[in-house]
């Protein structure tokens, strides 16, 4: 017959703690007193001291806050565009360049340019750039406080830069982030990490002229091909054209019959009045409507341009 494992543990330890310094542990841990204090104050080690407060899960003096990020989504392509920069790799005698980065706030799609000046005139010729490749109109770009982007935080902050020139005659409304607060800007400098890890620091190209046609690449890969989890795995691609394809077919129906148009802000609210159907309202953006009934020929009548106000 075997013989059974027992423990071997001693069944007296000469060195434990009792119940009352434990306790007394824990009571001068309520006044905010550290491992090295208590242990002075009881004359006892203060590993023993830091074992019972680990035991008690009382080894930290305050609980951490967990830190509340405000986390937002436009409703629409073009409301808000993230736009900033990146220094880029310098190899041995070659001279410094840049990475212009735009983000879409609502479907994520990126364009990006190289450039070998950092100046507030290549950033408003990136974002001339930007306005030939985006199929939608830009309401406004959010940027950081860099002097090439804005002078605010410089000695003549009344003075424009070349860029905010540009978004002025562009209809181009021009935000700043908080100073010291990247994370407001937080959609492109999260790009320009997917771009380090994805494309810039998978292979060395050795020279200018084949690190962009990696980026062209890169760009088209992202904005066709690679799923985002904030977008549910769509592409960006997929958001806008699923952004615009539900209002088309809808606004195309409401051509054929009797609407009534109401305009609020930069919301066009449509009813349907021909008899026969429920009315409902439908919200499209203003600037598409307008576009929609330059393009199409069905005829329309304008019944009336006054609503009650339409809780949305």
């Amino acid at each position: 017959m075997g013989l059974e494992p027992r423990s071997r543990r001693p069944q007296h330890s000469s060195g434990q703690l009792s119940k009352e310094i434990e306790q007394r542990i824990l009571q001068l841990r309520e006044r905010g007193w550290g491992p090295a204090r208590i242990a002075l104050t009881l004359d006892i080690g203060h590993s023993s001291v830091h074992r019972v407060l680990l035991r008690h899960g009382r080894n930290r003096l305050r609980q951490p806050v967990p830190r509340v990020f405000r986390r937002y989504e436009k409703s629409r392509p073009g409301e808000l565009l993230h736009l900033d920069l990146k220094y880029l790799y310098r190899w041995p005698n070659s001279s410094r360049e840049y990475a212009y980065a735009v983000v879409d706030d609502f479907s994520r799609e990126a364009v990006t340019s190289i450039r070998s000046q950092r100046s507030s005139r290549d950033a408003s010729t990136f974002l001339e750039q930007v306005l030939t490749i985006l199929p939608y109109r830009i309401e406004a770009v959010m940027t950081d406080n860099d002097l090439i982007f804005s002078m605010r935080s410089s000695c003549h902050a009344q003075r424009q830069t070349h860029f905010q020139q540009s978004c002025r005659s562009l209809g181009i409304q021009h935000r700043l982030t908080q100073p010291h607060h990247p994370q407001t800007n937080g959609k492109v400098e999260r790009f320009f990490r997917t771009l380090d890890e994805e494309c810039l620091l998978i292979r060395d190209p050795g020279c200018s002229a084949l690190r962009m046609r990696d980026v062209e690449q890169f760009m088209w890969y992202y904005n066709h091909q690679r799923p985002h989890l904030s977008l549910q795995g769509l592409t960006p691609v997929e958001r806008r054209q699923a952004y615009f394809k539900q209002p088309v077919a809808s606004a195309l129906e409401l051509l054929r019959y009797p609407i009534a148009l109401t305009f609020s802000g930069s919301i066009l609210y449509v009813t349907r009045t021909s008899p026969g159907f429920r009315k409902g309202y439908t919200g499209f953006p203003r600037y598409f409507f307008e576009s929609l009934l330059m393009w199409s020929s069905a005829p329309f009548s304008v019944i009336s341009t006054t609503f009650p106000r339409i809780s949305r």
